[in-house]
Formats: C-alpha cells, sequence, structure tokens
C-alpha cells in the first residue's frame, strides 16, 4: 500500500511536470518507481528467512529457510564439529559426515557466542 501511494505521488509529479513542458522528468519518475517495487521484491523475499535447530535423541537438525526455500542439514550429534568464523561477522560452522553448513547468521555477534557456548555444552552429552 505504501509502495503505490508513493508510485502515484511520483508519477502524478512527473505527470503534472509532463503537462508543463517538461517531458523529460516523466521517465525519471518511472524509472524511481521500478527501482523502488524491485528493492521491494528483494526485501520481500528474504523478510522470513529464519534457521531452526533441533537436538533430539543425537541427531543434530538444521532447517533454513532461505528465500522461500527450505533446506535441511542432519548430523549425528556425537560426529559434529563446531567452528568459529575468522571474524566477528561469519556464521558458525556446523560440520560432520561429509556435510557442513553455516548457522547463526541471523544473530547479532554476542547472541552467536552465546548460543555457540550452549550448542557446545548440549552436543557434550552425546560425546
Amino acid at each position: 500500500m505504501v509502495w503505490a501511494i508513493l508510485a502515484a505521488v511520483s508519477l502524478g509529479i512527473g505527470m503534472v511536470f509532463w503537462r508543463m513542458g517538461a517531458p523529460g522528468v516523466l521517465p525519471f519518475a518511472a524509472a524511481e518507481v521500478l527501482i523502488l517495487a524491485v528493492a521491494l521484491v528483494v526485501y520481500a523475499r528474504h523478510a522470513a528467512d529464519s534457521e531452526s535447530i533441533w537436538l533430539d535423541a543425537g541427531c543434530l537438525r538444521v532447517d533454513q529457510w532461505v528465500a522461500g526455500k527450505v533446506h535441511r542439514f542432519e548430523f549425528q550429534a556425537a560426529w559434529v564439529r563446531i567452528e568459529s568464523a575468522a571474524g566477528s561477522f561469519g556464521p558458525l560452522r556446523l560440520v560432520g559426515q561429509g556435510c557442513e553448513v553455516g548457522v547463526g547468521r541471523h544473530l547479532t555477534h554476542a547472541a552467536r557466542l552465546g548460543f555457540e557456548r550452549e550448542l557446545r555444552k548440549a552436543l557434550l552429552a552425546y560425546r
């Protein structure tokens, strides 16, 4: 709704200038509306991105929702290795059984450190 209002205002201003004898304004207004539409679509595709991690009966399952698609990874908890990112901004990597997945990309650095401690503690019960 907000995009439609912005588009109407922008195109309305472009039409006013076109009628006043400045036809060059309308293509720029149309380009602005198109760029806003593309930005909205890109944002909407990733607005619901998330991760879920379950540890149950020796199985660690990671579900990642990225751009509307679900990616599922399953590990035996006893064989999972946690690798910290090479900086404070990268995700944690879970490695095991020939599979690797990055987790925690939606967390702040402090929350990622807390999550890493908690996950390491939970995995110790299966070693």
